[in-house]
């Protein structure tokens, strides 16, 4: 293991609540080629007409077939959505090498597009078992099928004994495959309050179209994914949520200079948004929350997988039952402004071949460590607090920079550094402080207080070890108060080593 210096410019105050924020335009205003009217409650809407004003299509997967025939043709088309539940799957398939013209899914502004995957289920009745069953058919499904009551999902359980209220069993014995369910306490169980998922890939699954856009639109229930796109180069995705996907509210693959702006994926199965292979990537305004129930502790909820460039500002990732970002194999990563709380595993897991910066971060009370890395990293102005690991984890093949950052443990088996053999750290101007832990830094496996630290690392010497006083914890107010030390760095003594 080796240490380095680091030298400190000019100040930037770091944390997310004083780092400060702004959110880049939208794209420009040029006219469209085509524009296409979706509004299946207008009595003269057909999905066999052409989408005009005046006999407008019934469905999204409609318009989106004639507008890709157009956007291969040359010409922009604009899919004009109205508000409505939209129960359906739109799958576009554009040619291997795309040149189309751009194409716009946008949601009426200040109106509510919803696309469902589930579908009503009746016929429910109680049985010798003491709740609510009936028969279905399993070989419609690759994998078993969300169950709402009243919107509410049911947790699945692996036995008919294990039902209790809001949970659910899906019996796919051959001769009488049933589902077994009791509602949520609460919960009122007759015709028109029950929906099961249709067991749909994705509520838009587009492949080989370039500059596709979709903004101002909601998913929710039991799609395998909310968007699931691959060669779309220029997608971008601006003000959509995904709720309730069964796998992750996004997956995009190969798709370069993609931009996720206000992206909201909430209560998935296994992950937020993942993103594969993406030459640039624009990520703003993105939240990530409450994901992980059906496979906790064996994803991330964000993963971002051997891109190029990626650019990410005020991404909020909170309680997910998984670590919360995964960077593996890109290029270079800009973090900017995180916040990474409650998750399971570690805030923030970093393998990139290039350079990774996290500045103005918010990383606290993760399961895991706050960062764990394995390659070049550059940390400005961050706050770590109370992770259940180390609030920095280096492992072999780390290099760390790390100044003006705030790191806090509260447990007694939390450090505030660990270093690996084969790592590097450097550090200046940071606040260190562990409630709990008297010796809470690591160094090859050998523990010591922060006069120690100073000595072995060889850095640090113009850091401070005391009570960052910060204001509300507890709520999750991180903001050190005005008698904090952090706001007194020029007179922090400065260690000189022997």
């Amino acid at each position: 293991m080796r240490m380095k210096p680091v030298s400190v410019g000019l100040f930037i105050v770091g944390i997310a609540w004083l780092f400060g924020s702004t959110l880049t335009a939208e794209e420009g205003g040029s006219p469209w080629d085509s524009t296409l009217l979706v509004n299946p409650i207008d009595p003269k809407a057909t999905d066999e007409g052409e989408g005009h004003l005046t006999q407008p299509f019934k469905t999204i997967g409609a318009a989106g077939n004639k507008a890709l025939e157009l956007a291969e043709a040359g010409k922009s088309v604009r899919v004009v959505i109205q508000p409505g539940v939209y129960a359906e799957s739109v799958t576009l398939l554009g040619e291997e090498d795309p040149q189309n013209a751009p194409i716009k899914f946008e949601g009426v502004a200040g109106g509510e597009v919803f696309l469902v995957g589930t579908e009503l289920i009746s016929g429910w009745s109680i049985e010798d078992h003491g709740v609510f069953e009936r028969p279905w058919d399993p070989d419609k499904y690759e994998h078993n099928p969300m169950l709402f009551v009243e919107v509410a999902r049911l947790v699945e359980v692996d036995s008919l004994r294990q039902v209790g209220a809001g949970k659910v069993f899906f019996d796919r014995s051959n001769s009488d495959a049933r589902i077994y369910f009791l509602p949520p306490r609460g919960g009122t169980v007759r015709d028109g309050t029950i929906q099961i998922g249709r067991g749909e890939t994705a509520a838009f699954d587009v492949r080989n179209i370039k500059n596709l856009i979709f903004e101002n639109i909601a998913i929710e229930r039991s799609y395998a994914f909310g968007i699931k796109a691959e060669n779309c180069d220029g997608l971008r995705v601006h003000n959509v949520s995904a709720e309730y996907c069964q796998v992750a509210g996004l997956r995009l693959v190969h798709s370069s200079g993609a931009e996720l702006k206000r992206l909201l994926t909430d209560r998935c199965g296994e992950g937020g948004f993942w993103v594969y292979g993406s030459r640039s990537l624009l990520i703003e305004r993105c939240e990530a929350n409450l994901n992980g129930w059906a496979t906790p502790g064996q994803a991330s909820a964000i993963l971002l997988q051997e891109c190029g460039v990626i650019k990410v500002r005020n991404l909020r990732v909170v309680e997910n039952r998984l670590e919360g970002i995964t960077l593996l194999g890109n290029q270079a990563v800009e973090l900017d402004i995180p916040t990474l709380i409650k998750n399971t595993g570690s805030g923030v897991n970093i393998g990139n071949v290039g350079p990774t910066s996290i500045k103005g971060a918010e990383i606290a009370n993760n399961g895991g460590a706050g960062v764990l890395v394995a390659s070049t990293l550059g940390l400005e102005g961050n706050l770590f607090y109370g992770n259940a690991g180390a609030q920095l984890e280096v492992t072999e093949g780390g290099d760390v920079s790390m100044v003006r950052s705030i790191l806090m443990s509260t447990a007694a088996n939390s450090s505030l550094i660990d270093l690996s053999n084969g790592s590097s750290y450097g550090g200046a101007e940071n606040l260190f402080y562990a409630a709990a832990m008297p010796e809470p830094f690591i160094l090859l496996d050998k523990r010591g207080g922060f006069a120690w630290w100073q000595e072995v690392s060889t850095s640090d010497l113009n850091s401070f070890y005391g009570d960052p006083m910060l204001a509300n914890p507890s709520r999750f107010d991180f903001m050190p108060t005005p008698k904090s030390p952090f706001f007194s760095r020029k007179e922090w003594p400065v260690r000189k080593l022997d």
